[in-house]
């Protein structure tokens, strides 16, 4: 006799989730709003502080001062 995985009755169907997703599409949803507002975040971070995402773009006291230099010059 073969056992198989079907439910029993209409309660069993009903509960069994139908993707897998222990935690439900609303915690799900809810985490990827999260993801996003950080995601965000970062990216206000970076444009109002004028802070690279590339570490090696980052300015040193010599680089800044050079910049300055340039647009003293060119004004």
């Amino acid at each position: 006799m073969m056992m198989t995985n079907t439910p029993k009755n209409k309660q069993e169907e009903e509960a069994l989730p139908e993707s897998g997703n222990i935690w439900g599409w609303k915690f799900s949803m809810i985490s990827l709003v999260f993801i996003v507002l950080i995601v965000l975040a970062m990216w206000y971070r970076h444009v109002s502080l004028d802070i690279p995402f590339i570490p090696s773009e980052i300015h040193t006291e010599e680089s800044i001062k050079a910049k300055e230099m340039e647009t003293q010059q060119q004004q």
